[in-house]
């Protein structure tokens, strides 16, 4: 058997087949000795997990003549211990604030008051506070599987659903139901989901897969290439209703700012056509009259309003041109992309998948930074996935930089995009580029022309975290 030391050494050196080995061999040590301080089997695996996390970490700082099983066994009563108190503590203060619930003289409003704004107060929050609800009182999540989700800490997670929950009580109080947060969370817990009628889940899943079988056109060619690329039912639904919907409202807007571009000129020439008027009426009071001057300062400021109508109107034309070439555009019938085009597609899809978790590897030797170039992540790819998807070794760039942990902690990550195609190829008669977002998915983003530059700046990294 390898001896303990060395595996270590070789770990220390990036072999992650030595530190499995470490694992397969005191998992039963640490799962025992952290069971028999807990309860629950989930809190013992998350020592488990914790446990092994710290010996990954510490690795390479751990003295040459340790005794791992030692160090491995005191390190899990540790943090087993640590885990007990914390749960103690936790399940104490539910118990006294379910205590001090009960003997408020005012009785908290009930289920049927409070359900019908619910969904209206939900939609009111921000994404990341509307989600760590719905995993909290929606899925029933523990607030470490909420902080694991949100790619927070746990008590990141329990401050950012004590906020939300104190923004859904606000908005409940500002429409006459009043009640604590403590209240308001046990009504979430209890009422806020409703089993489905038994079956409902066999029919509906039937219903779905034979209308899948049985569509045609565009709409079932771009669900095959998302679901072989296994992309977020959130973008699917993004990227159906985009390609339908997309091309009538931009048409409708080209079609409605033309309207507005012509009732402007019509309305800045009839007051062009009266401040002439105007102006020569003074003119002509003014010549007999001499130079009076506040005959002559309405005169200037006359002509000055005369001079700025007729710029504004020598825009007409240029406004109308930009106007009939936008609404040219939409017009144009939607073609759909070549089966080659697809598979280039999905093919940069999972070469981005590849390089995001190439990127969260080389942070572990990096203390924890992003590699500072694109070169440096496709190091470790595959020569056939780069050759694919990238032959010129020049398709891909990387947008981040900084710490791991700073973009994880992002409010948004999903929207921000780390890795992103540089030049955009042709997707039927529109483009497409492929992005990587901070929270590790990755998606492809089409558009009627090849200027991609507005919508990137929506979904560029903050200056402050793009900085570090």
């Amino acid at each position: 058997m390898t001896d303990d030391t060395q595996l270590l050494q070789e770990y220390a050196t990036g072999s992650e087949q030595a530190f499995r080995e470490l694992v397969e061999r005191y998992v039963n040590l640490v799962y025992s000795a952290a069971i028999r301080h807990l309860e629950e089997a989930q809190l013992t695996q998350d020592v488990v997990q914790t446990v092994f996390t710290a010996l990954a970490r510490k690795a390479r700082t751990l003295p040459r003549d340790v005794i791992l099983g030692g160090w491995l066994y005191r390190h899990t009563c540790f943090v087993a211990s640590q885990t007990a108190r914390t749960e103690r503590r936790r399940r104490a203060r539910e118990r006294q604030a379910l205590e001090m619930n009960a003997l408020n003289d005012q009785p908290e409003p009930d289920w049927e008051r409070l359900s019908p704004f619910l969904d209206q107060a939900m939609q009111g929050l921000g994404t990341g506070d509307r989600d760590a609800v719905v995993l909290r009182y929606f899925e029933g999540c523990n607030l470490r599987n909420v902080g694991a989700a949100l790619g927070i800490s746990e008590e990141a997670a329990r401050k950012r659903v004590t906020r939300a929950l104190e923004k859904l009580r606000s908005f409940f109080a500002r429409r006459g139901v009043t009640l604590s947060a403590t209240a308001l969370a046990a009504l979430l817990a209890e009422n806020v989901v409703t089993a489905a009628p038994a079956g409902m889940a066999g029919a509906v899943s039937a219903a779905a897969l034979t209308s899948a079988v049985a569509g045609t056109g565009s709409t079932l060619t771009l669900l095959k290439l998302i679901i072989m690329t296994k992309i977020k039912t959130g973008i699917v639904g993004a990227i159906i209703l985009a390609a339908v919907v997309t091309p009538l409202v931009l048409q409708h807007q080209s079609r409605a700012k033309l309207r507005e571009a012509d009732e402007s000129a019509r309305q800045q020439a009839a007051q062009l056509a009266n401040a002439q008027a105007e102006n020569d009426r003074l003119a002509s009071l003014a010549a007999p009259a001499g130079s009076s001057r506040d005959q002559s300062n309405e005169l200037a400021a006359l002509r000055a309003r005369k001079a700025k109508l007729g710029s504004r109107t020598n825009e007409m034309p240029t406004l109308r041109k930009k106007s009939r070439r936008l609404q040219a555009t939409q017009d144009r019938p939607t073609v759909e992309p070549t089966a080659e085009q697809q598979q280039a597609v999905e093919t940069r899809m999972n070469y981005g998948k590849s390089a995001i978790m190439a990127c969260m590897m080389q942070t572990r030797t990096n203390q924890g930074l992003f590699p500072s170039d694109f070169g440096q992540v496709t190091a470790s790819l595959p020569e056939q996935m780069k050759s694919e998807a990238d032959p010129t070794g020049d398709a891909f760039e990387l947008l981040y930089h900084g710490a791991f942990k700073t973009i994880t902690t992002m409010s948004n990550p999903q929207d921000i995009i780390v890795i992103r195609q540089k030049q955009p190829t042709q997707y039927g008669n529109r483009w497409a580029k492929v992005y990587v977002c901070a929270d590790g998915h990755c998606e492809v983003h089409t558009q009627a022309d090849s200027d991609f530059a507005a919508w990137e700046t929506q979904h560029a990294i903050p200056q402050q975290a793009g900085g570090q």
